[in-house]
């Protein structure tokens, strides 16, 4: 998960809640911690507003929206009051704000295995304390990694049978009721295809839209 920018302007609100639609956007509907997406983890329902340095704590940034995060409810379960360290902007244990530091920097992934390593001594720290290496997240990523492979495989054996059928074609010895079947082919490939692309690229759209979320517990 790369470093996430808040978009600007934002509305001001005393009541750190209704800041809830503006994070869901500003995160991409991910969580802040564990990257798990609304799409597989129930919606914006199991989601919370985070509040980075904890409220109970540090009461002045209760509805500060530079210290507002967007992350699943186990997450934010487990972080809880937790604040370790004095400035977790620091090289010191602490945490890590995902809008002030790239998590591929701190972070790694076994793509094999699904397991998350932290590179540095605050992302050790969040993978123990967060339990990034929860059996459902590292299940998760094993998906996401098969589906990855699995897309990667269909465009290449989709490039294989159109580069064969085009050559095909150019055979001048070849029927017409021949070249007419292989261009229905080409042409139906082509529309799988791109239908594909387009559903690959929709993936990560949200399934709920702000006018099915008046039931939202802000």
């Amino acid at each position: 998960m790369t470093l996430i920018k808040r978009c600007a302007p934002y509305p001001s609100y005393s009541d750190y809640r209704q800041y809830k639609p503006h994070l869901r956007q500003d995160f991409s509907y991910h969580c802040a911690y564990c990257a798990i997406h609304e799409n597989e983890w129930g919606g914006p329902r199991h989601f919370h507003v985070e509040h980075f340095r904890p409220k109970s704590r540090f009461p002045q940034f209760i509805a500060d929206y530079e210290n507002l995060l967007y992350a699943c409810d186990v997450c934010n379960c487990y972080k809880g009051n937790d604040w370790p360290s004095d400035d977790p902007l620091t090289d010191g244990v602490g945490y890590l704000d995902p809008c002030r530091h790239d998590y591929d920097e701190h972070f790694e992934s076994n793509l094999t295995t699904g397991y998350t390593n932290g590179r540095t001594p605050p992302a050790r720290y969040m993978v123990e304390r967060l339990h990034f290496n929860r059996q459902f997240l590292i299940q998760l990523r094993q998906k996401r990694t098969r589906e990855e492979a699995i897309h990667q495989r269909f465009q290449q054996i989709c490039r294989e049978v159109l580069k064969m059928i085009e050559h095909s074609l150019q055979d001048n010895s070849l029927p017409d009721h021949a070249k007419k079947s292989l261009r229905l082919a080409q042409t139906a490939i082509e529309a799988f295809w791109q239908e594909r692309l387009r559903w690959w690229q929709r993936r990560w759209e949200p399934f709920y839209e702000p006018g099915d979320l008046r039931w939202w517990d802000l």
